[in-house]
């Protein structure tokens, strides 16, 4: 199996969207070592399929194919003990905190997934980014996940207070999405994580990063969302969340254009 997919490399926007936790490939290797009992909860489920649109307007996208539970690709690469799994490159407990090993993966085991799963798709990111910025003198770079915390809001922008893209490029994509009836916050509990930040630091103002937070309820099902694992979403929920993300994002990316 590909690490990831890369999707129109050439495009006719200055945008990468990319999908770092939409993978659920998890190595026979790996899963091995889990705890039979082990549930991978928390994963950004059916969001390729939800943003699959992209595609025919030649937006470049970038697809992770395996799970968080390998590697986390939104997490900084030497954070690699924590006891909770939001500060941690490679978890030892799911987002509910039940363990998912019998015994703590050593620091050898751990670097070697960063090696194997998360540089490569670094690599080609950063890639993208750069001709990107060649090509159009900037960059936009959604980060695009979702979640299943019991919260009102539909969607849940971030972009680190301010400090990974300017006020003009928030408020384009806010009022975008709120046009076409979404609930919306920004910097509120979803700042956005190790990727904005780095890539912000490593291109400057060039680069302007923002992440994309979609609540399980908008698109999945309106229901309470447990420590399960999803295998089925509500089709008329979902083919109304990704209409109506179609045309946001698309107005979006029109006036990001012209900026």
């Amino acid at each position: 199996m590909d690490l990831y997919n890369v999707i129109n490399t050439n495009s006719q926007y200055p945008v990468v969207v990319s999908f770092p936790h939409s993978g659920t490939y998890l190595p026979d290797s790996i899963r091995y070592k889990m705890k039979k009992s082990a549930v991978m909860t928390n994963m950004d489920w059916f969001l390729p399929e939800l943003f699959d649109f992209l595609k025919e307007y030649g937006v470049t996208q970038i697809i992770s194919n395996i799970s968080r539970y390998v590697v986390d690709l939104n997490r900084a690469p030497n954070h690699f003990k924590s006891d909770s799994y939001l500060q941690s490159v490679v978890y030892e407990t799911n987002t509910f905190g039940t363990r998912l090993y019998e015994s703590s993966l050593s620091k050898a085991e751990i670097t070697e997934r960063i090696e194997t799963f998360y540089k490569p798709y670094h690599e080609e990111l950063k890639r993208q980014l750069a001709e990107k910025i060649l090509q159009f003198g900037k960059v936009y770079l959604i980060d695009i996940h979702s979640f299943f915390q019991q919260y009102n809001d539909d969607i849940c922008i971030g972009n680190s207070d301010g400090a990974t893209s300017d006020r003009e490029t928030v408020k384009v994509f806010d009022e975008n999405l709120q046009l076409y009836d979404f609930s919306t916050n920004t910097d509120s509990i979803f700042k956005g994580g190790n990727t904005i930040k780095y890539y912000r630091s490593l291109y400057g103002d060039v680069f302007q990063g923002l992440i994309l937070e979609i609540n399980y309820r908008a698109y999945i099902d309106n229901r309470y969302f447990g420590e399960e694992e999803v295998s089925a979403y509500n089709e008329t929920l979902f083919k109304n969340a990704k209409t109506r993300l179609e045309k946001a994002l698309v107005e979006t990316f029109n006036s990001w254009s012209k900026l």
